[in-house]
């Protein structure tokens, strides 16, 4: 959330996660109204669904591999029978400065991580005039949060 403000009944809020941008507005606690204020950033909330999911942090995440479940064998003894199988993830952060490696598309990554989950932001519920939009646009990229970036 970079802002909120409320002002008799009305509450307006924007959010962004990486360069995406919405703005929610609701009137005394009915649903909120929301507009998608930055174009092309579906992405970034790809990329945040898996900080959260991995890290459990609010961090934009690039995957650069994953190995999934299904594809781990463990050790095979004759004549047991296995009764249960525990497998967690192991996650490794590449130190800031270092050579970036071949990543995931965020789409890929996603369906990997989360097989049964579809990120996705409020549906925008109007267009927004021209002129107001590139003023938000402004406004949300001179005051991006740095947690989010």
């Amino acid at each position: 959330m970079i802002v909120t403000a409320d002002l008799e009944g009305w509450t307006v809020a924007i959010a962004a996660v990486g360069h995406h941008t919405s703005l929610g507005v609701r009137h005394r606690g009915d649903q909120p109204t929301w507009y998608q204020v930055t174009e092309d950033s579906e992405l970034d909330l790809l990329r945040g669904a898996l900080g959260v999911e991995l890290l459990g942090e609010h961090t934009l995440v690039s995957l650069a591999a994953h190995t999934s479940v299904r594809d781990l064998r463990g050790p095979t003894l004759l004549g047991a029978t296995p009764l249960a199988r525990r497998a967690s993830r192991q996650v490794t952060r590449l130190p800031f400065g270092q050579p970036r490696r071949a990543t995931m598309s965020p789409a890929a990554a996603v369906a990997a991580v989360m097989p049964d989950t579809t990120p996705t932001a409020p549906a925008a519920g109007a267009q927004i005039p021209a002129a107001l939009l590139t003023e938000l646009r402004q406004q949300a990229m001179s005051r991006r949060s740095a947690k989010w970036t």
